[in-house]
Parts: structure tokens; C-alpha cells; sequence
């Protein structure tokens, strides 16, 4: 649990022993985030990246792709994301930083963003300088 503490401490929102639930894999961290809307969440495209900035101490949710936030062929959240698009909640949207050279990446932002403004999330969106070492955040950690 030191990742789930870390986050804790970060955002000052404790947990409680009701939030711990030792039958669950996660140990009850996702219903924890889910429960407290005041947390903000990353989304990122991979595993790779989200699993870096849990060890960074931010919460994050992979989409395995910029077009997979939402449901093919509908303009709704996937479930797995869903749950933690609530009114008030601050959404990150931590894309390659290719989107500023990429129009399709642009409209898949677009896209993500839309779905999590349409539930009340305050959206913003990380940038930095592209660069080919630099391109995802997970080679931010490494340079």
C-alpha cells in the first residue's frame, strides 16, 4: 500500500479502514479513488505511462490507445473509465506530446476531453516540448 499512502499524503484525503478491503487485488484503492471525486486522475494512453506516474504519486488510468477513452462508435466513456468521470472531479489528459504535431491525436483529445466535460470533470491537458526522447511522460521520468 506505500503507493496508496503516498497518494494519501499527497492529496490529504485519509484512509480509512472501511476503504481497505484485503479479498480485492487493489485492495480497495479504486473504489477509494472513486469515492473521492475531489482526487484527480491522469489518463494516458499504455500501461507503461500510467504505471509510471502511480510510482510518481499521481493516480492514472491507461486507454490502450488516444481513440480508446471512449466506446467504438459512440461518444460514451468506456466502462472502465466511466466511474471516475463525476461532476467536479479534475481529469488530466496526459497524451505523447506528439499532439502538437498530430491532428489525429488533436481529435482524439477532443474527444476525451468532451466525455469527461460532459460529466462536470474540470479537464486540462499536460504538455511539453516534443522531442523523440521526450515524446511520452514515462520518458520524462528518465531523462
Amino acid at each position: 500500500m506505500d503507493t496508496w499512502e503516498k497518494i494519501a499524503d499527497k492529496y490529504q484525503v485519509p484512509i480509512t479502514e472501511e476503504d481497505i478491503d484485503e479479498g480485492r487485488l487493489d485492495k480497495g484503492f479504486w473504489r477509494w479513488v472513486a469515492d473521492n471525486p475531489q482526487l484527480p486522475i491522469e489518463i494516458t494512453e499504455g500501461a507503461k505511462k500510467a504505471g509510471c506516474l502511480l510510482a510518481h504519486g499521481y493516480i492514472s488510468i491507461c486507454v490502450t490507445g488516444v481513440w480508446n477513452s471512449k466506446e467504438k462508435k459512440k461518444l460514451k466513456a468506456i466502462a472502465s473509465l466511466a466511474p471516475f468521470l463525476v461532476k467536479g472531479r479534475p481529469i488530466h489528459l496526459v497524451f505523447d506530446s506528439d499532439i502538437v504535431v498530430k491532428k489525429q491525436v488533436q481529435e482524439a483529445l477532443k474527444y476525451a476531453g468532451y466525455l469527461a466535460v460532459k460529466q462536470g470533470c474540470i479537464v486540462g491537458v499536460a504538455t511539453w516540448e516534443y522531442t523523440e526522447e521526450t515524446k511520452g511522460v514515462d520518458d520524462l521520468s528518465a531523462t
